[in-house]
């Protein structure tokens, strides 16, 4: 039976999760928004078109990070959590290491082995996650400055677009980390 403290900290981070991934998903259409503002006054933009070159440099950088982005972060966790599992921490270091994000000690006491292995496990897929959805994030972000350079919002979509596929690919799901990782 879970602690109260440990059913409070899997909602909050749970809650967490949701809002970040929210607002990664939601922040494509407001640049589509500020774009549109920018490219809709009949102005004449004051630089030159983006040459292909650096068009074809974006295209190449977007889809390493859409490879990367299903790769780089589990790497980076895996040796975390490959010592979490072993067991090799003590349940000293165990709440050190979690002291970092939860400052409430006498509430981790209370935790048993278990729910302090859980926790550092979901702090974990939380950096992973989080490396995710930044990595997504700044697919649509090269087709902003593409939009922009090129006084265009057309472009901007063919980054959006993966760019928004990929949040929903990476949705936060903690259970299913836990369900994987344990």
């Amino acid at each position: 039976m879970p602690t109260p403290y440990f059913e409070k900290t899997m909602k909050s981070m749970k809650l967490k999760m949701q809002a970040l991934w929210g607002a990664f998903l939601i922040a494509p259409s407001i640049y589509a928004g500020v774009l549109y503002k920018i490219t809709s006054n009949n102005i004449d933009p004051a630089s030159a078109p983006a040459n292909d070159s650096f068009v074809y440099t974006l295209v190449i950088f977007s889809i390493m990070v859409v490879i990367l982005s299903f790769f780089l972060p589990n790497f980076i966790t895996k040796g975390l959590l490959s010592a979490i599992k072993s067991g090799k921490l003590s349940r000293d270091e165990n709440i050190k290491q979690l002291l970092v994000s939860i400052k409430n000690r006498q509430e981790l006491e209370k935790l048993s082995d278990k729910e302090i292995q859980d926790l550092r496990i979901i702090y974990a897929y939380f950096i992973s996650f989080m490396l995710k959805i930044a990595m997504a994030e700044s697919i649509a972000i090269y087709g902003l400055v593409l939009g922009i350079i090129n006084h265009e919002l057309g472009i901007f979509l063919y980054f959006a677009i993966p760019s928004i596929l990929l949040l929903v690919i990476h949705r936060p799901n903690i259970d299913r980390a836990l369900n994987r990782m344990s």
